[in-house]
This record gives structure tokens, sequence and C-alpha cells, in this order.
């Protein structure tokens, strides 16, 4: 039993043996190894870069619209005014400025928004001054564009200079400008009320007066087909120096174009790199075969880049459509 056991565990022991053996030893190298940092260096500028150039890119491919005014004169032969510049002041948050709050113009006039105001006031006075009437209507291609800001701050310049100024609010799904009077365009339109009724002195600018939205029971393109908005344009000019009419944007609804031949000049807002030159003309083209009526561009929303001319932008935005505030919201 003990010759078996021996055996036995001398087989085991044999099975244990491994079959692993030295091939080479290691050498200990007499430099110490060490990052390099040169390299290092060198190799994180080229990634950085390499990363800039990327987002540029990526940024031109989201915002491919028109940034420059010399390319929107030389496609639609209609001057650029103004560019709107940026301003960090937190009056512009919202809409609330325009709703409750005094014009940006005179709340800041210091500000680099106001001077452009100042020079697209200028502008515009030089393009209309052969004009016996003048009655200007301010539109955009799109929502969010900025033209009710434009229309109250250009219009309370134009107020300021001594001029009887009247600000008609002719969105009226969803209208920015708010009066003091209880009846708005709607009401007048609709026969409810009258100019003289609808109009309010605005609260903060001497010489400005305004007519708000109101509230349309009905298709507010249905209420604009009819003889009465042409009658209040025309009872409108015989009482003011100046009238202004903010309209919905053009490639939504068709308020806009039913408005154009009542009036004596038109002033699109455009938002800076959101639009396409083809986008641009077709605007232009289409309201052109209603009435060949002269008019402007405005540059809002811009923003200053290397080798371009321009400036920051404001945010605006909103719907578009029937119903009640809450709804909407």
């Amino acid at each position: 039993n003990m010759l078996n056991n021996i055996q036995q565990l001398r087989v085991v022991r044999a099975g244990e043996v491994g079959n692993v053996r030295v091939v080479d030893y290691a050498q200990i190298e007499p430099i110490q190894s060490k990052p390099k940092k040169f390299n290092i260096f060198v190799c994180s500028i080229a990634a950085c870069l390499m990363l800039g150039i990327l987002a540029v890119f990526v940024r031109r491919i989201l915002k491919n619209g028109v940034r420059s005014s010399l390319e929107v004169e030389r496609a639609t032969e209609l001057s650029v005014l103004a560019k709107i510049p940026q301003s960090s002041s937190r009056a512009l948050k919202g809409h609330s400025h325009l709703r409750h709050g005094n014009p940006f113009v005179i709340t800041k006039p210091e500000d680099p928004v106001s001077e452009s105001f100042r020079s697209l006031q200028t502008a515009l006075e030089f393009s209309m001054a052969s004009m016996e009437h003048k009655v200007v209507m301010i539109t955009g291609l799109i929502p969010g564009v900025g033209k009710s800001f434009v229309s109250l701050n250009l219009a309370s310049l134009f107020a300021e200079s001594g001029k009887k100024v009247l600000l008609i609010d002719a969105d009226m799904r969803l209208g920015m400008l708010r009066g003091k009077s209880d009846f708005g365009l709607a009401e007048i339109l609709g026969g409810k009320a009258t100019l003289d009724t609808a109009v309010a002195p605005h609260s903060a600018v001497k010489g400005l007066y305004m007519v708000g939205a109101g509230k349309a029971l009905s298709a507010a393109c249905e209420l604009l087909r009819g003889d009465n908005m042409a009658k209040l344009v025309d009872e409108a000019r015989s009482k003011f120096d100046m009238v202004f009419i903010d309209t919905p944007p053009l490639n939504l609804v068709t308020d806009a174009e039913l408005i154009y031949p009542l009036v004596d000049f038109g002033l699109y807002v455009l938002h800076y790199g959101k639009h396409s030159i083809s986008e641009i003309k077709e605007v232009v083209q289409k309201l052109h075969r209603y009435a060949q009526k002269p008019g402007a561009f405005v540059m809002n929303h811009c923003e200053h880049e290397p080798g371009h001319y321009g400036y920051g932008y404001y945010r605006y935005g909103y719907g578009y459509g029937y119903g009640h505030k809450k709804s909407r919201k």
C-alpha cells in the first residue's frame, strides 16, 4: 500500500510540473522614461484648432442664410436701410417692452440700437422725401424677426421729431402692441368702432398714437378683404403725418398681401443668417404682382463676425393662430 501511494504521489507531482521557461530577462533602461511635453502641447493646439474649425463649419451649416446687405441689394434691387446692432440690456427680454413698456429708443437713447434706429429714420425720410402720403407697412418673412420691435421704435422716433404718428397693429391673430383703448383694428373693420374711438395716445411718447389689433371674431383675412381697411388708411392719411402698419409675416398668412396695395412704402425686416436669397426674391416678386410699391429692407438679429459688418441679435418668437391666450400658450 505504501509503494502504491508513493507511485500515485509521484504521478501527481509529475502532472503538476509546468512547462513554462524563461525566454529572456527584462532589461533596465539607463535613462528614466517621462512624458514629452512639447509634443503633447503641439498636439493639443492642433486638436483645439480642428475643433474650432469644425464648430464654425457646423454653425455655418445650421445658419446658411444671407449675412451680407450687398448680396440682398444686388439680388432684389432694394436697399438695406439699416442693421440693428446687439444690446445687452435686459429690457429686451421677452415681449413686455412691446406690450407695456416704453420704446427702447426712449429708455436707452445712447445705446447703439437707438443710434441704428436714428440712421434708419434718416434713410427712410430720404427714401420717402418725394412722396405726398407716407403710409409704411412693416412686415417680416417669418415670425421672430422683430418687426413689432422695429415698428414701435421707428414710430417713436418720428413722433419725437415733431410729427403726428399713428401705429396700427394689423396682426389680429397675435398682436404684440397694446393701446389704451378697448377697441382695435378688428372692431374698426367689423363696424363696431371708428378710428377716433379706437385710437389712443402713447403714454410715454408725445405725438405717437396707437391702434391695437383688437379681438377678431372671424378670420382676419376676411376682415381685410372689404373696403373698410382702405377707408381706414385714407382716413389715417388725412389725420396723421406718418402711418405705420405692423402686419403678420408674409410667408405664413395673406394679411400683408392684402394690405400692401393700400400703403405707400414697404419696409421688410430680415433675420440675419436665416433667409436665403431665393426666399427673399420670391417674397418681393409675390408682392410686386399685387402692386409696384417702393420698399427697402432692415436687417435685424445681426451678429458680428470677422470680415463681416454686423452685430448681435435679439431673440423673438411666437406662434400663429386663433384662440384664447391660454390655449395659444
